[in-house]
């Protein structure tokens, strides 16, 4: 059973997204309101997709951080402080790896970077996958590969854009 807070924490997210649904439709329907997010996007099914392809890109170069952290600790035999130095240098290897080949990457088509890219992040997931407690450093280095390239990749186009 779920801690009583975090159950709360789920019901006081449910009603507040109820009410900004309800603030929004009403800022539609006022001629001098305009809605933050107008509700009328989410019947555009190329901005849906869109939305399912950018939560599917970030949940897939971002989701295993917490397994990561604990893997460290509990697999790899860190303390807690070599743990912080190890996720601390990944943001110094996303902004090498973008002033290296970040603009190279923008001079190609949408479809090659973000494509390859979602394959390497995929292939570096599941290299992730199948490391094991007391699995070695190069091991851990191909799963973290697939997220240095994901930070250095275009993100999935804008929403206005779908």
């Amino acid at each position: 059973m779920s801690a009583p807070s975090t159950l709360l924490g789920f019901l006081a997210g449910a009603a507040l997204l109820v009410a900004f649904v309800l603030v929004e439709r009403s800022a539609a329907r006022h001629l001098t309101h305009r809605p933050m997010l107008p509700l009328a996007l989410f019947r555009n099914p190329a901005f849906n997709g869109m939305l399912l392809a950018a939560c599917v890109y970030y949940l897939s170069g971002f989701g295993f951080l917490p397994v990561l952290s604990l893997w460290l600790q509990d697999g790899a035999g860190l303390s807690s402080l070599g743990t912080a130095f190890v996720t601390t240098a990944q943001p110094a290897a996303f902004f090498a790896t973008s002033a290296l080949i970040g603009s190279a990457l923008h001079r190609l088509p949408a479809r090659w970077t973000l494509g390859g890219g979602s394959l390497i992040v995929g292939l570096g997931n599941l290299a992730f996958l199948m490391t094991a407690p007391g699995s070695s450093w190069p091991a851990l280095g191909i799963a973290l590969l697939g997220t240095v390239f994901h930070q250095s990749a275009p993100p999935p186009a804008p929403a206005p854009t779908a």
